[in-house]
């Protein structure tokens, strides 16, 4: 089960990252219910380009102009494919738990980067008040100084 998930995260991915555009239809995540043919173009006399396993998750997309087709990048590979080989992906609960796995990941990830930022700061205004005290008690011993100097040739003259 949490291959599939991996599978289904890294087709997304790769979806978005390719660019992947919609012609006809919106996209839909289906399941091969059968070893499944992609082929380089709508019709079974083309070449085949790849071979799906069955129960493998793809994104697909209607073909416009073309029915009982969808048109799948596949690890790269862009082709056509049978509508009658997929069905709607049926592991909802499985790729919500994954996602909820993910995002409370992700929202520790981001308070523990939230709490590190804050902690910075707050080092960082200390530090920036400690640099102003320094400087400030050099300047009144070297006001001191110069005003006890001052004094002292005053009562010399």
């Amino acid at each position: 089960m949490n291959r599939k998930i991996v599978s289904l995260l890294a087709l997304l991915i790769m979806a978005v990252s390719l660019g992947m555009t919609v012609r006809a239809g919106e996209q839909v995540l289906m399941e091969t219910v059968k070893e499944t043919d992609i082929y380089e173009k709508a019709d079974t006399g083309s070449s085949v380009l790849a071979t799906l396993e069955q129960g493998q998750p793809v994104i697909c997309c209607e073909v416009s102009g073309s029915d009982g087709w969808y048109e799948i990048t596949y690890q790269g590979t862009k082709g056509y494919a049978l509508r009658s080989d997929f069905e709607l992906y049926g592991d909802m609960d499985g790729i919500d738990e994954g996602f909820r796995d993910i995002q409370e990941e992700n929202l520790e990830q981001f308070e523990q980067i939230q709490e590190e930022q804050l902690e910075r700061k707050s080092e960082s205004f200390w530090g920036g008040v400690m640099a102003v005290l320094i400087e400030l008690m050099f300047a009144i011993g070297i006001f001191t100084v110069l005003r006890k100097m001052k004094k002292g040739n005053m009562d010399a003259q």
